[in-house]
């Protein structure tokens, strides 16, 4: 037994829906193809990253890779010397190491959606000095520790977005209270199965509709609930590499369809880098030179504020007025 609370959407509950419909079959791999300019971006051209390509891949230079020049990059036949002779390499290892150009960010966008920014997350680091040596104490920009380049995007930009795609029909943006009624006593119980029939989604829907309209709006107004989804990712089966992915799921969504793989459900919002090492020298400067441990916990403590600035990214103002 399901009571409807109101008509914001002709959308109903999937009650007789078929079981294929809520089966998680593997996702198909994406058929993209890029051109080779496109593949090689931000080289002009094959023979400035072939050339390149050679200079980085040998790191100690010999017999060998004077033999792999000759026979790799000069007898290859797609070589020409006279493109690979003027352009800027130095100037595209800068591109790529800072990761800002421009083809860099449209392939991220439209392997990962729009709107992806990079932006810088400050931590202030304990300087462990008594406050009443005042003339020994750090000052602040010098306690400051910085980790740049942590990719993020805007939580409001991809809930609209995703409300907007096809898989947008099918949203639902009408709670329902759902009921099972006991066949021996007649007596019914409340069934929760899907997050818009969750009792917070419906005292945020009356609230919604309990309060005033937006000036010269008469348009139906409805809640938008997230889920929001990060854990700690290896990135190999061997050694300590890790990322930590932060990734937003719209709870108006079928929970069956959220959990297939080729519905493209989870949308990323941040990557979030481990702390960098170099934390550690900063820290020791800061304690004259003395070595503290990875275990120390000062190094806890700026763990916690890198994660909380992660946070501080996606929560955003933009992200409270919504």
């Amino acid at each position: 037994m399901q009571t409807i609370l109101d008509d914001v959407s002709q959308e109903s509950p999937p009650q007789d829906a078929p079981l294929d419909d809520a089966s998680a079959t593997a996702a198909p791999a994406p058929k993209q193809r890029l051109t080779l300019l496109e593949a090689i971006a931000p080289y002009p051209n094959y023979s400035a990253w072939l050339f390149n390509k050679h200079h980085w891949d040998q790191h100690v230079k010999s017999k060998g890779d004077r033999r792999k020049m000759q026979t790799e990059v000069f007898a290859n036949p797609l070589f020409d010397s006279k493109e690979a002779a003027f352009v800027d390499l130095e100037g595209i290892d800068k591109k790529l190491s800072s990761s800002t150009n421009e083809s860099f960010s449209q392939r991220l966008d439209d392997r990962f959606g729009r709107g992806w920014k990079t932006s810088t997350i400050s931590i202030d680091v304990p300087h462990g000095v008594k406050k009443k040596k005042k003339n020994a104490h750090p000052t602040a920009e010098e306690c400051r520790f910085e980790v740049p380049n942590v990719l993020h995007r805007s939580i409001p930009d991809v809930v609209c977005d995703a409300f907007k795609q096809p898989s947008g029909k099918s949203f639902h943006y009408t709670p329902f209270r759902e009921y099972w009624e006991r066949p021996d006593t007649k007596t019914t119980e409340n069934v929760y199965g899907q997050f818009y029939s969750s009792a917070a989604f419906i005292e945020a829907h009356d609230e919604l509709q309990n309060s005033p309209p937006e000036p010269d709006c008469s348009l139906p107004r409805a809640v938008a609930g997230i889920f929001m989804a990060s854990d700690c990712a290896h990135l190999t089966d061997t050694g300590t590499a890790k990322i930590h992915p932060f990734n937003v799921l719209i709870a108006n969504n079928d929970k069956y369809e959220n959990g297939k793989p080729k519905s493209h459900a989870v949308h990323p919002v941040m990557v979030l880098p481990p702390l960098p090492d170099t934390i550690h020298d900063f820290a020791n400067k800061l304690y004259n030179g003395k070595t503290k441990a990875p275990d120390n916990p000062i190094f806890t403590h700026c763990r916690r504020e890198y994660y909380h600035g992660g946070l501080g990214l996606l929560f955003d103002a933009e992200f409270w007025q919504m």
